[in-house]
């Protein structure tokens, strides 16, 4: 889980050596702090919304890895800049682990004009977004709607209001930047007098936010320090702990499916004090089985040489997602192709010794889930006869015609094929399967002749046995009427 926010104590009991700041990009081993204070908190804010995330007593996910980009000096102050900083620098941090499972918490924003365009830090969330972290946003503590605020106003973020200790829409009375800070016009965090948390068509979700216990900044020679804050700012650690429990279940998850898994769970018809157009949602820690299920089972699919593979797989995925299928380690045997909807095809090319061919298949779905499953297929040395292409039936030859026809086999083991046979008298087959000869008179009807040819290409060997209908010349004069030579008497 990556916070952008005042950094964190990272020797603090509570968080087990389990979070470190975010390294300056181009600089390994240098924290991201434009304070220079080595990403340690010395606001408080950061470390308390750490603690809701994930430390061992307090936390919503207790067991995560936490990752901090300190933008907030020791008396709340930033700028658009920072953050768009912290922003890239948690972009190269994630592409750089190996884009592992990830969440950003960002309890902080900034008024904007509504409908206004897209500003620069919202365009750097939304490139984080790209990359596939899911991104966690405090609605504010303004008692407005949060379209007049930035990122909490983005469709793509999960915009997370705050509840008090009866579920009704919280609202927070003299409270200062440790609680619930917002970045106001022009740059510059301050304090807010009487106000409650934001509403309106953007806010995802609610989830408590008032008198919440966590971590905080120790004092001097301590470890354990604890604080009790209210705002949305710690409402959205709250979210984006169950986040973090999607994520370990559903770890390729997109921040799509985690965003609508966190919207779907959440228990409607909870939150009152909400104006027309604010959902009544409130978290709930509930899961969905995000998995793809293999229907075709893993193993060898046995195919002889020569013989046509034709084999569909199968696997179904998210909410009966469509479910595509690639290669992803392995090679296919010479011959036989994958398509994308998982049909396994082609002839395979012939083998001298029984071969097998191992290969990993990924089926996975517009969600970002996806499951891997293991193939093999045997190509086996097992010679087959030639096949013959040429009909059994030759047609048919005039009396006296020329025979001149051209027998073709191909042989399925790659090899040269010699042609023999029995034929007619004065009729031959020549070892290249060319037949020739002279069609014999017929006497007073058509007949028909067969004749055997079998095709040999040295392994193995197909006989074929065709035939030819002699036809009679109609224009051949008939033959004359007998008469006597003896003379009669």
């Amino acid at each position: 889980a990556y916070i952008i926010d005042s950094g964190a104590i990272f020797n603090h009991i509570e968080f087990e050596g389990r979070i470190s700041p975010v390294d300056k990009i181009g600089f390994p081993g240098t924290p991201f702090d434009p304070f220079s204070t080595g990403g340690v908190d010395e606001f408080g804010h950061g470390t308390h919304v750490a603690g809701i995330i994930g430390s061992k007593t307090f936390g919503v996910a207790k067991k995560v890895v936490m990752k901090t980009a300190k933008v907030f000096n020791r008396t709340g102050f930033t700028t658009s800049g920072t953050i768009i900083a912290a922003i890239d620098a948690v972009i190269d941090d994630y592409i750089n682990s190996g884009k592992p499972p990830s969440l950003c918490n960002m309890s902080l924003g900034a008024s904007v004009v509504p409908a206004s365009p897209e500003t620069s830090v919202e365009t750097a969330v939304l490139a984080m977004i790209a990359e596939g972290i899911t991104v966690v946003v405090a609605a504010g503590n303004n008692n407005a709607d949060v379209e007049n605020f930035q990122p909490a106003r983005l469709t793509e973020v999960v915009t997370v209001g705050a509840v008090d200790d009866v579920d009704s829409r919280a609202v927070f009375s003299n409270f200062g930047n440790s609680e619930g800070s917002v970045l106001n016009p022009g740059g510059e965090f301050g304090t807010f007098d009487d106000a409650a948390s934001n509403t309106g068509a953007a806010v995802d979700v609610f989830a408590p936010g008032t008198n919440v216990i966590s971590t905080w900044i120790p004092e001097s020679g301590s470890v354990d320090g604890v604080n009790t804050l209210s705002g949305t700012s710690m409402a959205s650690p709250i979210v984006a702990g169950i986040a973090a429990l999607i994520l370990e279940n559903a770890p390729t998850a997109l921040p799509s499916l985690v965003q609508s898994d966190i919207v779907n769970c959440a228990t409607p018809g909870k939150v009152t004090n909400i104006p027309v157009g604010t959902t009544d949602k409130l978290a709930f820690i509930k899961f969905h089985d995000h998995v793809i299920e293999w229907i075709t089972p893993p193993g060898n699919l046995d195919h002889f040489e020569g013989q046509t593979l034709n084999i569909q797989l199968e696997a179904i995925g998210v909410t009966g997602n469509p479910v595509n299928f690639s290669l992803l380690s392995g090679v296919l045997p010479g011959g036989i192709s994958l398509s994308g909807s998982g049909v396994l095809s082609g002839v395979a090319t012939p083998v001298t010794v029984d071969t097998i061919s191992n290969f990993t298949i990924r089926a996975f779905d517009t969600t970002g889930v996806f499951a891997d499953q293991n193939f093999s297929i045997t190509i086996v040395d097992n010679p087959l006869p030639p096949v013959w292409q040429t009909a059994p039936d030759l047609g048919a030859v005039e009396e006296g015609g020329t025979i001149a026809i051209q027998l073709t086999a191909i042989s399925l083991n790659n090899a040269p094929i010699v042609y023999s046979g029995s034929l007619p008298h004065g009729w031959f087959v020549s070892t290249t399967g060319f037949v020739t000869g002279i069609a014999p008179l017929v006497v007073n009807v058509d007949f028909e002749t067969s004749f055997t040819v079998t095709a040999d290409d040295g392994i193995l060997s197909t006989p074929q046995t065709f035939l030819i209908t002699i036809t009679q010349n109609d224009d051949r004069l008939p033959p004359a009427e007998p008469r006597w030579i003896t003379e009669e008497g």
